[in-house]
């Protein structure tokens, strides 16, 4: 029950609740899994890696948190790795990142049960996170920018924080107008090929 309060109110959008119950949770029941996972969340949100790997373990394995349990629920392993995915993203480790996406995979092929469950999010995480390296991604042509925050605008949504526009703001106007045409440009260029890429190639 009090893990779907806090998804109601991470839903609503009301994350200080959602991070306060949740920590209540996680005080209760330090073995509850998906309070753990929540709690992960709440630390990638604020910026807070330095934790993040007291709460997944060394190995960034299930085992490690819960060394005495023998077995777990698919439920509990899938809200793990997505977990773990989304902090190796952050951390700029693509490569664990590809890799642990792909186990995901196998592991809903494996419980055909959990098919409702998806990472198309994480696996745009990914995507977006290669793009603001620099790291060309297929079928997506990074373009050259002149200031490189305004990669932070070409990989979000219209839910952008306010802190990054204003920053934006503060750059040279002649500049930022260049890298918005070309912001603007690239997606026009490519957004047929985008479109007719396969869901899971993204």
């Amino acid at each position: 029950l009090r893990n779907l309060l806090t998804t109601y109110y991470r839903i609503r959008g009301e994350l200080d609740k959602a991070y306060v119950q949740n920590r209540e949770t996680f005080e209760l029941f330090p073995d509850y899994v998906f309070a753990r996972t929540n709690l992960v969340h709440e630390y990638i949100d604020t910026g807070q890696f330095e934790k993040v790997e007291d709460m997944l373990g060394q190995h960034l394995d299930i085992s490690d948190i819960l060394p005495e349990r023998k077995s777990f629920h698919i439920s509990e392993v899938l809200a793990y790795s997505q977990a773990v995915i989304r902090y190796v993203i952050s951390i700029k480790n693509f490569s664990l990142a590809e890799n642990r996406i792909e186990t995901f995979y196998t592991l809903l092929q494996k419980f055909p049960d959990t098919q409702g469950v998806n990472i198309y999010a994480l696996e745009d995480d990914l995507k977006f996170a290669k793009i603001r390296s620099g790291i060309p991604v297929v079928g997506i042509p990074v373009p050259k920018l002149t200031n490189p925050l305004l990669f932070e605008l070409y990989c979000n949504s219209l839910r952008i924080n306010h802190g990054l526009i204003e920053k934006i703001l503060c750059l040279p106007h002649k500049s930022v107008l260049q890298d918005l045409e070309i912001i603007l440009r690239n997606c026009l260029d490519n957004f047929f090929e985008w479109a007719q890429m396969p869901r899971d190639s993204r």
